[in-house]
């Protein structure tokens, strides 16, 4: 009788078994990927917006009352993409919303006629919102 010489290699089953398995792990690495890259996205942007809404509210907390020029009430508004001081459009920021509320809000002994609420609220370019709030106080 005469042995039949085996022949070394793969059979199509395995081979297919093999793609299936490094499909899987490859489209698995590549989820996870872009889940981090997202996330890191999302930190910068929160970051960014942070920053916005400090910039406003120290702005708007730094001017005087009524009946001064440029004061506290002056400073109820909204806009589509962030501003400097002098209004102009800040490269790079067109993709965040600010809105600023300036509201009287009596706190204790302080009436109202006294004392604001600042409230500014940023929007980031992925829906995300940041809100700061501060109060502005004057002696009478």
């Amino acid at each position: 009788m005469q042995a039949r010489a085996r022949i070394a290699g793969f059979t199509l089953v395995e081979i297919t078994l093999s793609i299936v398995i490094i499909s899987m792990a490859a489209a698995t690495l590549v989820g996870v990927m872009a889940t981090a890259a997202q996330r890191s996205a999302d930190v910068m942007v929160q970051t960014q917006a942070a920053a916005i809404a400090d910039a406003y509210l120290q702005d708007v907390l730094s001017r005087n009352f009524p009946p001064a020029m440029d004061n506290v009430d002056d400073y109820n508004l909204f806009h589509a993409g962030a501003r400097d001081r002098l209004g102009n459009a800040i490269a790079g920021l067109t993709g965040y919303q600010v809105q600023v509320v300036v509201a009287p809000m009596s706190m204790g002994p302080v009436s109202a006629a006294n004392s604001r609420l600042v409230t500014v609220t940023v929007t980031g370019p992925t829906g995300t919102r940041t809100l700061l709030s501060g109060y502005k106080m004057r002696h009478p």
